[in-house]
């Protein structure tokens, strides 16, 4: 009975294991994966009211409203084309995704809306997103997720991009593409 008992618990620890390792996967470092509990629990950080279900391409984007870091309110879709990057400031990375973006931006109009959100803001702060942003060049609002809006945009990775076209429809989520295949994706939504 007692050998039962031990492969028993054995399982039950490595089921635990492979699933807060597949909370957010993507991501190099140890605490970028972030438990859903913790999520849930620093909601406080950003202010979103959804309104509909799960994005998926060729369907409306969910809509939120957020909070930047600097206090600036931020909607999601807002009637330009955007693209919403879900990256951690513990997560190499995702530095990196950011410094792409960053180069992209200045191939983009003024009319084509880049939002960075950090999905661990129960490890980082906002004094770290403004100093990556500041390293890296990164001239757009940065923001804090809640579970909702993971939920809501079905953020299961790290350096996931979700694209939105000018009329509110999802274009793309998934991993971060190209700069080539992101203007392509981003001509395709001023339309």
């Amino acid at each position: 009975m007692k050998r039962w008992n031990r492969g028993r618990r054995s399982l039950v620890l490595m089921g635990f294991a492979i699933l807060l390792g597949a909370g957010l996967a993507g991501c190099g470092s140890p605490q970028s994966a972030a438990p859903a509990a913790t999520l849930a629990s620093s909601t406080d950080k950003l202010a979103t009211s959804p309104s509909s279900g799960a994005a998926a391409p060729n369907t409306e984007a969910p809509v939120f409203t957020l909070t930047s870091i600097t206090g600036s309110p931020i909607t999601v879709p807002d009637g330009h084309p955007m693209v919403l990057y879900f990256m951690s400031a513990q997560c190499g990375s995702c530095i990196q995704g950011e410094q792409q973006l960053a180069q992209l931006q200045g191939h983009l109009s003024s009319v084509v809306h880049l939002v960075s959100i950090d999905v661990t803001p129960q490890y980082d702060t906002p004094q770290a997103l403004s100093k990556i942003a500041q390293t890296v060049g990164a001239h757009w609002p940065q923001t804090f997720a809640t579970l909702p809006l993971l939920h809501a945009y079905d953020v299961t990775q790290l350096d996931q991009v979700a694209v939105i076209a000018a009329s509110g429809h999802m274009i793309y989520n998934g991993g971060l593409p190209s700069n080539a295949q992101l203007l392509s994706m981003i001509q395709q939504g001023k339309s």
